[in-house]
C-alpha cells in the first residue's frame, strides 16, 4: 500500500514550499506541490497548515494537499491494479501528466519570455514604455 506524506522543503526559511513523499513499493518519490507558506504556519505532526485568522488561506492550500494526496493514490492504484511498478521518475511524470494533477508544471522561460514580463512589470511603473520597449529590443536583436 502507497503513503503520501508532506514536508517543508526547508524548515529554518521564513518561507517555504510544500513537498510530498509518496513511499511504495519499495520506492519514494518526491514531488514539489508548489504551495508555499510562511513556515511558522505549518504543523508538522498533521502534515497540513494550521489553521489560523494570521494565515486565511490554510483551508485552501490543506484543501490542495488533500487533492494532490487523493490524486497521487489514485495513480499508484491505477498503476498497481495493472500491475506496474513505475519507478520514482516514471511516477512522477505519471501523476504531473494526470488530469487530476493540481500541481502546475512550471513554464521555463527563455530570454524574451523574461523580457515581456519585465517589459508587463515596467508598464506598470512608467507612464511611457513604448520607446523603453523599442530601444531595449533595437539593442537585443543582434
Amino acid at each position: 500500500m502507497a503513503e503520501v506524506h508532506f514536508y517543508l522543503r526547508d524548515q529554518l526559511a521564513e518561507k517555504t514550499t510544500i513537498h510530498a513523499f509518496i513511499s511504495y513499493d519499495g520506492y519514494r518519490a518526491k514531488i514539489s506541490t508548489g504551495l508555499q507558506l510562511p513556515t511558522r504556519f505549518w504543523n508538522a505532526k498533521k502534515q497540513r497548515v494550521k489553521e489560523s485568522m494570521e494565515f486565511p488561506s490554510s483551508a485552501l492550500i490543506n484543501h490542495d494537499l488533500k487533492k494532490i494526496e487523493d490524486a497521487l493514490l489514485e495513480v499508484y492504484q491505477r498503476q498497481h491494479d495493472e500491475g506496474i511498478i513505475l519507478t520514482p521518475n516514471e511516477f512522477k511524470q505519471e501523476f504531473l501528466s494526470s488530469k487530476r494533477s493540481p500541481v502546475k508544471v512550471k513554464r521555463i522561460n527563455s530570454f524574451w519570455g523574461y523580457f515581456e514580463e519585465f517589459i508587463a512589470y515596467k508598464k506598470k511603473h512608467l507612464a511611457d514604455i513604448r520607446d523603453y520597449d523599442k530601444s531595449l529590443r533595437k539593442h537585443f536583436n543582434w
